[in-house]
């Protein structure tokens, strides 16, 4: 006896699967920015300030980079009504 349910296909349902894509290609994007930023700068005897500098450099170009994958995204997603106040 099998306990497979069926999946629902619906729009909410292709929206929310697409939604967990631009999180993991925003998360792949921001951390090889992240990477591409801080790699030629981090030196071996480093001071801790110059390290945390480099660090933080690094995080805002990273959610930068995760900020515009993500929205690209979710301006796909979303429709024009999702936006609007439910009316009672």
């Amino acid at each position: 006896m099998s306990s497979v349910h069926p999946v629902p296909q619906c729009e909410l349902c292709t929206g929310m699967t697409i939604w967990i894509w631009a999180n993991a290609v925003g998360w792949i994007a921001g951390l090889t920015a992240f990477m591409a930023v801080t790699s030629p700068l981090w030196r071996a005897g480093q001071s801790a300030a110059t390290t945390a500098v480099i660090g933080a450099l690094g995080g805002v170009v990273m959610a930068a980079v995760m900020a515009a994958m993500t929205g690209a995204f979710l301006v796909r997603i979303l429709k024009p009504g999702h936006l609007r106040a439910a009316v009672a």
